[in-house]
């Protein structure tokens, strides 16, 4: 090495650092049962809620990649450089945006759990999963208001109706 001074008084504490910094990073835990961005809707029905949030989703401009009883998956291009930077690959440039939603059925509720991936080459075998909802503390508020806001329209819509909620 030609510069073993240099070296050991700028790049290896740098290093360390940087290396030190991205193991800090402290996992996000919500004021909620699960830690996650989750809410507990009464009241209503899985397919009343499922709907309801498809409805909202595809307004938003996501797509629904799939639908099951108890699961729904949208996705759409992330096309923010940043994300691009951090994100894309070779192979796919432009990462794609996920979210989840887990509709549980509990007692006389329904319990909504979403989560918010960035998926690197999605569609391939070399498909990398992200999840920014557990790294992202700022992601993961933004989709815990998301979640309180699709509850507030679906007891509004329940008390219009007559229904009860709590």
């Amino acid at each position: 090495m030609k510069h073993p001074v240099l070296f050991k008084k700028w790049v290896a504490p740098i290093l360390l650092c940087a290396l030190l910094t991205g193991c800090a990073t402290a996992p996000v835990k919500l004021n909620t049962p699960s830690g996650r961005p989750e809410v507990t809707i009464f009241g209503s029905t899985k397919k009343k809620i499922s709907n309801t949030i498809i409805n909202r989703e595809l307004s938003k401009g996501w797509d629904l990649k799939s639908q099951a009883d108890s699961l729904l998956v949208f996705t759409r291009k992330n096309t923010e450089l940043g994300t691009q930077l951090l994100f894309g690959s070779r192979y796919d440039s432009v990462p794609e945006s996920r979210i989840t939603f887990t509709l549980v059925e509990i007692e006389d509720a329904i319990r909504v759990l979403l989560k918010g991936e960035i998926v690197t080459n999605p569609g391939s075998t070399f498909e990398r999963i992200e999840d920014v909802t557990a790294i992202n503390a700022a992601e993961a508020e933004a989709l815990q208001i998301a979640l309180e806001e699709i509850k507030t329209g679906i007891e509004a819509t329940n008390n219009r109706d007559g229904v009860v909620s709590r």
